[in-house]
C-alpha cells in the first residue's frame, strides 16, 4: 500500500505541477497578454498627453532599438515641417476652436441639429484615442472606408452617418493642413485660446501616399524626433504587442521553470524515500 501511495503522490505532484502552470499562464494572460488588433490602414494618428517617454512608447523605442536623447512632443510649430516629410499625404489637425463651441452648444441646448465632418480614418480606427467615438457613439463597423469624410447628422441628442449634408453648414472638426491658410488657422486657434483661457495640444491624423512599409518608416522617423508624442498606428501597435507579448511569455517560462524544478525535486525526494523503504524491507 505504502508504494502505491509514493506512486500516487508523485503522480499528483505532476498533475499539480500541470495546474498550477496553467492558472499563472491564464491569469496573467488576462493582464498582460496583448490582443490589440492591428489597424488596417497607412495612417497614423498623433494624440498628446504624457508629453515625455511613457511604458508605451518606450516598448516601442526598445522593440525597434531607437535611441532618443530628448524627450521632445509635436507642436503646432513642428507642423509645417512634419508635412513635408517623404510619405506624408495630407495632415488633419483637430481643431478645438471648432470642436468646444460646438459641444458646449450640444450641452446648453444652443445646438439641436447640425453636421459635422469628420476624416473616416479618425472615426472608423482612431475613435477612442480622438475621442470622437464618445461624442457621436458610431462604432468603426458603420464607417464607410471610400470617401475622405465621414459626414455625421446630429440631432435630438442623436448622431448618424449621412451621404451628404447637402447645402448646410458643416463643423470641420478637424482643419486639413494647407500651407495658404495655416496662418489663419493658428491666428484663429490663438484667439479662440485667449479669449476662453483655454489650452490646445497637437492631435492630429496623418495620411500617407506610400505603402505599409513606407507608412512604418514615416512612425519611426516620427518617433525618433518626437519620442514624447502618442502615436497610433499599424505599426506601433504591432510593434508594441510583440514586445507586450515578449515579457508575457518570458514570465510564463520562466515561471514554468522554477516550478518544474520544484516538481523535480519532489519526485526525487518521493523516489528516495522509496527506494530507502524497500532496502530496509530486504
Amino acid at each position: 500500500m505504502f508504494f502505491k501511495w509514493m506512486t500516487a503522490l508523485k503522480i499528483v505532484a505532476a498533475v499539480m505541477a500541470v495546474c498550477i502552470i496553467g492558472c499563472f499562464s491564464g491569469l496573467i494572460y488576462l493582464s498582460d497578454y496583448c490582443t490589440d488588433e492591428v489597424p488596417d490602414t497607412t495612417s497614423l494618428f498623433v494624440y498628446t498627453v504624457d508629453k515625455g517617454i511613457d511604458d508605451l512608447n518606450r516598448k516601442y523605442l526598445d522593440g525597434k532599438k531607437i535611441k532618443v536623447s530628448d524627450e521632445r512632443y509635436i507642436v503646432f510649430e513642428d507642423i509645417p515641417e512634419i508635412v513635408s516629410l517623404n510619405g506624408v499625404d495630407s495632415v488633419y489637425i483637430m481643431d478645438d476652436a471648432v470642436i468646444n463651441p460646438f459641444l458646449d452648444g450640444i450641452r446648453n441646448g444652443e445646438i439641436t441639429e447640425a453636421y459635422v465632418a469628420v476624416p473616416s480614418d479618425i472615426m472608423k480606427y482612431y475613435g477612442d484615442s480622438s475621442g470622437m467615438r464618445s461624442v457621436f457613439r458610431i462604432g468603426p463597423e458603420k464607417i464607410p472606408g471610400d470617401s475622405e469624410y465621414v459626414f455625421i447628422r446630429y440631432s435630438d441628442k442623436k448622431a448618424e452617418i449621412v451621404s451628404d449634408p447637402g447645402s448646410s453648414d458643416v463643423y470641420q472638426f478637424f482643419y486639413k493642413y494647407d500651407e495658404s491658410t495655416w496662418n489663419d488657422f493658428t491666428d484663429r486657434l490663438n484667439d479662440y485660446l485667449i479669449e476662453y483661457d483655454a489650452i490646445s495640444d497637437v492631435n492630429m491624423l496623418i495620411t500617407t501616399s506610400g505603402s505599409s512599409d513606407d507608412a512604418a518608416v514615416l512612425q519611426d522617423r516620427l518617433m525618433k524626433k518626437y519620442p514624447g508624442s502618442n502615436y497610433l498606428s499599424a505599426e506601433f501597435s504591432r510593434v508594441f504587442r510583440n514586445e507586450q507579448n515578449k515579457i508575457f511569455w518570458l514570465k510564463v517560462i520562466i515561471f514554468a521553470l522554477i516550478v518544474i524544478a520544484v516538481t523535480i525535486v519532489i519526485e526525487i525526494v518521493l523516489g528516495a524515500v522509496v527506494k530507502r523503504v524497500r532496502v530496509s524491507k530486504k
